[in-house]
Formats: structure tokens, C-alpha cells, sequence
């Protein structure tokens, strides 16, 4: 008995199909794991250049102005602002910009800052990010 040809070809069509379909889910988990694998680069990249910076500088006030600046640049990040403050003596111990344009500092009292979102981060212990066109 010879088989119908036409149905020959509609079983091989179907089993195409199927085998196209099962590549289709294959190529996005591979798309997946490779934008998860690019991600986790960038985020080890970081943190070699961070650790780079923490032992290069021998000073705090240097180490922490480094730091700002890494962080601005590997964000990226139009400003970083890294604040240490001395709660006993209610005062800004140190305050670091870090910007891809250096520019002129601002050091606001310690009171203006306990008063605004960064005095909110300070509380809750959270950092602040603020959204690009801000």
C-alpha cells in the first residue's frame, strides 16, 4: 500500500512546524541567558573597577572623590553625591561629587540636607535615584 503523498508531505509539515517552534523557544532562552550573561559582565566589570579605586588611593577624602567618580561613570550617571555625615555632631564630615563634567561644588549645611529627600535617605537608609530626564 503506497501512501498519499499529500499526506506524506502535511505530517512532515507538521513535524517542521513543531521543530520550528521548539527552536523559536530555544533562540529567546538563548537571547535571554545571553542579555543575563551581559548584565552580570557589566555588573562584574564595575565592581573590578570600584575595587581598583579602593585600593589605588591612600587617603579618604581621595578614595572617596574616586569612588564618586567611578560610580558616575560606570552608572552611568549625570551625578553621584556621596555624603558622610557625623550624627553625634550633626555636621557633614565629608561630601563628594562625582560627575562625568566636574563642576563647581555645593556643600549645603547639614541641616538643609537632614531637611530634603537625601535627610529621608539618610533616615530610611535608602539610597536615592532619580529618573534620567530629572
Amino acid at each position: 500500500m503506497t501512501e498519499n503523498p499529500i499526506e506524506v508531505l502535511a505530517a512532515e509539515n507538521e513535524k517542521l512546524r513543531i521543530r520550528n517552534q521548539q527552536l523559536e523557544r530555544e533562540i529567546a532562552e538563548l537571547r535571554r541567558v545571553e542579555t543575563d550573561l551581559k548584565t552580570s559582565a557589566a555588573k562584574t566589570n564595575a565592581l573590578y573597577r570600584l575595587a581598583r579605586v579602593l585600593v589605588a588611593y591612600e587617603t579618604l577624602p581621595a578614595l572617596l572623590q574616586a569612588v564618586a567618580s567611578t560610580v558616575a561613570k560606570t552608572l552611568p550617571a549625570t551625578q553621584v553625591i556621596l555624603h558622610i555625615y557625623d550624627m553625634d555632631a550633626k555636621q557633614v564630615a565629608y561630601f563628594v561629587e562625582g560627575r562625568p563634567d566636574p563642576q563647581h561644588p555645593f556643600h549645603p549645611p547639614f541641616a538643609a540636607l537632614m531637611e530634603s529627600v537625601i535627610g529621608w535617605a539618610v533616615a530610611k537608609v535608602q539610597p536615592v535615584l532619580s529618573p534620567k530626564a530629572i
